[in-house]
């Protein structure tokens, strides 16, 4: 048992707040970073912290909303998103930009759907969100570094790297703290 967890074990102890099965499960136990937290069940850790804990349906709707803009922007001007990048266009890249555009939307429409999914039946959907993000991430981060993109890219990138980290998050997270979606 961590230092942390035991603090709080104690303290609670103290105050009577111990179940009939053990101090250990009074607890719902958080892991940021190296360190870790525990709070009451039915407390979520963000509400112990004072924030706002993100929901796999937020997670979702954000996801959503963001690949829908940028896919409607690729498929139906094509070349004002390419220049906001600081790309340069031709027949080949405003084919290519409107096809990412198509398979935008799509992912988008599969995100919008999937946000009042199971946590098992959405598994999948992270996974591939996980895959596909990590392999944009690293496109992205490429093309800005040898000068293909403008500082925009870095936008993209931060965009690719927060779908696959959220994705992460819940793929790793608990199915117990997930519950509360």
């Amino acid at each position: 048992m961590g230092v942390a967890l035991a603090a709080v074990v104690r303290a609670n102890t103290k105050a009577g707040r111990v179940p009939q099965n053990g101090p250990e499960s009074a607890f719902l136990i958080y892991r940021i970073g190296s360190v870790l937290l525990a709070t009451p069940p039915g407390i979520s850790l963000a509400a112990f912290k004072g924030g706002y804990a993100m929901t796999v349906k937020t997670f979702f709707a954000i996801i959503a909303v963001l690949a829908l803009v940028h896919g409607v922007g690729f498929l139906l001007v094509p070349e004002q998103v390419a220049a906001s990048y600081g790309m340069a266009t031709s027949a080949a890249t405003l084919l290519m930009a409107r096809l990412f555009g198509a398979a935008l939307i799509g992912l988008a429409l599969i995100f919008w759907f999937s946000r009042d999914g199971s946590f098992e039946s959405v598994r999948g959907v992270f996974i591939a969100t996980i895959i596909g993000n990590t392999a944009g991430l690293i496109v992205v981060v490429m093309g800005t570094m040898a000068g293909t993109l403008n500082g925009m890219g870095w936008l993209a990138a931060l965009i690719y790297l927060f779908g696959a980290a959220g994705s992460g998050y819940f793929v790793m997270a608990r199915p117990t703290q997930l519950a509360a979606r």
